[in-house]
């Protein structure tokens, strides 16, 4: 598992089975500490969705549109 530092951004590769649900770890460079919470590895149901459904919809049509006739000079 790739963990990067908050703080400093350093990466290290940590292997998974190191690692408990909930972990305190702290940065070899900086110092700093911090929280890691592993995922579960159980995998929720994904629920069905209906198809989405296309709509026709009317084409639109713009309004005549008056002119006024210009005015005679």
């Amino acid at each position: 598992m790739r963990i990067v530092c908050p703080s400093c951004g350093i990466a290290y590769r940590v292997p998974e089975e190191l690692l408990v649900k909930r972990q305190t770890l702290r940065c070899s460079a900086c110092g700093v500490r911090w929280h890691i919470h592993q995922p579960s590895t159980e995998v929720a149901p994904v629920p069905e969705v209906a198809a989405p459904v296309e709509v026709a919809s009317a084409p639109e049509v713009a309004a005549p549109v008056e002119v006024a006739p210009a005015p005679e000079v």
